[in-house]
């Protein structure tokens, strides 16, 4: 790796441990934070039991394998039932078949009984899915217990109600009791909005499985995620903090062994605090608190800045296609030129980084017109996947570390991600049984490096990246700052990459290294000034025009000096590979290490030897 691996960890012997990470610049009107909760490996408090009901598409297009697959999923979850949970099966095509009128424990008999049941289904028939629902739903009763839903389905509603909006006002009215909905989506058939708002007004989450995916490993391993809930009706105080942004947003998922709950968002006060994370096990309320710390100034955890940008992308998407508010397009574009997020409507960014506000507005309503009317196919799935993968995400990929190295744009595993090398994760993003949105936020998250298309192939975002709290974009074989605007007026600086004059705004700002180090063509702003490092330019700047660049700032330590000085007299006396490594990360001034810019001169002297 060529990354150093950190680890965050937290010692608690709570039942729910609690650890806080934050974010905040100098003179930032709100800082950033990441709250991370998670229930012991071994839960040594009282076993929830559950609920649940399987409800199963058997029409006629579940056939050529997908039913067996179904039948399969649904014997390994009732196998792996607790004896005190409770459940039934309801098959549905034109009509219902139900396993039995009411729940029952899982025995050894009732198990075998379900075996059967399921051995004895065929695929035929329509499609009447508010009938299915609305049977479903009143079995589930008993709010002392973890209520679920497991739905089903690969088609349309063909049979008996087919409006959506109505079928999703009939759950409403069913759902007193509050249960939770998990609906699976099986190929590119199946109305999407629908599924999406079902798991969503039902405190669940939906997941899809394309074409030549596995149905049977999508469900048992959201199963396997839910099948020991700890901790339900779960809530977080902050105290005396000013929080708001908070994503995922209330009402928060339930707990379950083997999740963390990851929940991000902004906070605007500074001061100590004790954050209590309240929920109820079983009749039992519980709470669990922690004494943190919100400061004023923060400059570590760089990544949380655009971590909570993504997720808030997720959930504003989810806003424009399911409710169709589309005033909320500014917002996206802004977000995603700030932080380099990129969704399937502001991908052009890349090779329009500078296009003006009122234009990126039009180009990406005109895409979203056309993908709003797409409520089935590959594209309407590919939507909400990409969103929720945004909600989901714990790591956003482009994102350059303390350590960089020169380079094109590249591909490299997560966390091992250097200068102009996009981190990489395997198309499919959200893992099979790793449902995004709310529960994305307990059961892992995601990598977020990319999007799929209106054709359903994944397109990972190689020429973006983010070098501490800026975004740079690859245009025209050159990594340009997103905070750059055409209409603004700049005092340009024109300077030659590797020249003396680089080492110079390094010695004034050492924190210009890891802009510089992006690759041998770089633009970025810096205040009233716009800087262009490349082929050409100054190769030596005077102290005034040096002053007028980076301010006052234009001493440096003498430790650091000698560093550099030994570093050039290697190079010079080619004896480079004699020189000892820690001598370019043994001290550390002004809170900037060394190791910055002994990486960077490393990528002068490999530049110059080729």
């Amino acid at each position: 790796p060529n990354t150093d691996f950190v680890l965050y960890y937290s010692v608690s012997t709570d039942d729910v441990g609690m650890t806080l990470l934050t974010h905040r610049e100098r003179d930032e009107k709100h800082g950033y934070f990441m709250l991370l909760a998670a229930p012991k490996v071994k839960w040594e408090g009282e076993r929830l039991p559950k609920d649940i009901v399987f409800v199963l598409d058997r029409t006629g297009s579940m056939a050529r394998g997908k039913l067996d697959q179904a039948k399969e999923a649904l014997e390994y979850c009732i196998a792996n039932l607790a004896s005190e949970d409770r459940f039934t099966i309801v098959a549905f095509n034109e009509s219902t078949d139900v396993l039995w009128k009411g729940l029952r424990h899982a025995t050894k008999e009732n198990r075998r009984a379900a075996d059967g049941f399921l051995a004895d289904l065929t695929p035929r028939g329509g499609t009447n899915i508010n009938e299915a629902l609305l049977t479903a739903l009143p079995m589930l009763k008993d709010r002392q217990r973890t209520r679920i839903v497991m739905f089903l389905t690969d088609g349309l509603p063909t049979v008996g109600e087919v409006s959506i909006e109505r079928i999703l006002a009939n759950v409403r009215k069913a759902n007193e009791a509050q249960c939770r909905i998990f609906a699976f989506g099986v190929g590119y058939d199946v109305n999407v909005h629908f599924l999406d708002k079902l798991a969503d007004e039902n405190g669940g989450a939906s997941e899809y499985v394309r074409p030549n995916e596995s149905v049977e490993l999508h469900i048992t391993s959201l199963f396997d995620k839910i099948s020991q809930p700890v901790l339900t009706d779960v809530m977080v105080d902050f105290g005396n903090i000013q929080v708001s942004e908070l994503y995922p947003k209330p009402p928060l998922p339930d707990m379950f062994r083997g999740s963390q709950l990851i929940l991000v968002g902004t906070y605007r006060n500074a001061g100590e605090t004790t954050v209590r994370l309240t929920g109820k096990v079983g009749k039992r309320a519980r709470t669990f608190a922690i004494k943190v710390s919100f400061p004023e100034v923060n400059l570590e955890n760089e990544f949380l800045p655009r971590l909570w940008a993504a997720r808030k992308i997720g959930y504003l998407l989810d806003e424009v296609r399911l409710h169709r508010n589309q005033e909320l397009i500014d917002e996206i574009i802004r977000l995603s030129k700030e932080f380099g997020i990129l969704t399937e409507f502001t991908a052009f960014l890349v090779t329009e980084p500078e296009i003006t506000p009122e234009l990126a507005r039009a180009r990406a309503s005109y895409i979203l017109r056309d993908a709003l009317t797409r409520v089935e196919g590959p594209w309407a799935v590919s939507q909400s996947i990409n969103a929720r993968m945004l909600q989901s995400a714990r790591q956003v990929g482009g994102m350059v570390p303390n350590k960089v190295s020169a380079g094109q744009p590249g591909l490299s595993l997560p966390g091992m991600m250097g200068a102009g090398q996009p981190g990489l994760s395997l198309p499919g993003m959200i893992s099979a049984g790793q449902p995004g949105g709310r529960y994305g936020a307990v059961f892992g998250g995601t990598t977020v490096t990319g999007f799929y298309d209106r054709e359903g192939r994944f397109q990972r975002t190689t020429k973006v990246q983010q070098v501490g709290r800026r975004t740079f974009y690859w245009v025209r074989r050159a990594w340009i700052d997103a905070s750059y605007e055409s209409k603004r007026s700049y005092r340009v600086w024109r300077i030659r990459q590797y020249s003396d004059a680089v080492f110079q705004l390094m010695r004034a700002r050492p924190e210009l290294a890891k802009y510089l180090s992006l690759g041998d063509e770089v633009t970025f702003v810096m205040g009233d000034n716009l800087i262009q490092v490349g082929s050409n330019g100054k190769e030596r700047l005077t102290e005034e025009e040096l002053k007028a660049l980076v301010g006052e700032q234009v001493s440096m330590h003498k430790e650091l000096s000698s560093v550099i000085s030994e570093v050039v007299m290697a190079e010079s006396n080619d004896s480079i590979h004699t020189m000892p490594y820690e001598l370019m990360c043994s001290s550390v001034i002004g809170g900037v290490t060394v190791l910055i810019l002994g990486i960077y001169i490393g990528c002068v002297l490999s530049r110059r030897r080729v």
